[in-house]
């Protein structure tokens, strides 16, 4: 089948789009190198964590529905940030703190020895 000038330059559109694609991002000021090992070093750190946040302060979570079921039968509630410094001095008490602020915090409150863990439902079971 001849090849009409259409065809011929949907073809080099899509090649030259592919190949945009096929070369990958790396930010400005990086090297392709540099910008690979700064990847591989975020991704050993991610690497069997279990969890989302930030340094230290990794925790547990569960699903956004899981919650908003909880929300609507008044088996939960919203949590609010508490002053770090209010925590070291004692002034705030562990079991107070929001567990994503808590090191290695659980939603279901398992990380604080003594509380009563909170129960999981279906959903909850099925993001976990």
């Amino acid at each position: 089948m001849p090849h009409t000038g259409m065809h011929r330059a949907g073809l080099a559109a899509s090649r030259a789009i592919g190949a945009t694609m096929m070369a990958g991002y790396v930010p400005d000021g990086l090297t392709k190198e540099q910008w690979a090992r700064i990847q591989k070093e975020e991704a050993k750190k991610q690497k069997g964590l279990g969890g989302v946040g930030v340094d230290k302060t990794r925790f547990k979570s569960r699903s956004m529905a899981s919650f908003m079921q909880d929300m609507e039968e008044g088996k939960a509630k919203h949590l609010f940030p508490v002053s770090p410094a209010k925590v070291k001095t004692g002034e705030i008490p562990l079991s107070q703190v929001p567990y994503m602020q808590r090191r290695g915090g659980s939603w279901d409150d398992a990380d604080v020895a003594g509380m009563k863990r909170k129960q999981w439902n279906a959903r909850d079971k099925d993001y976990a």
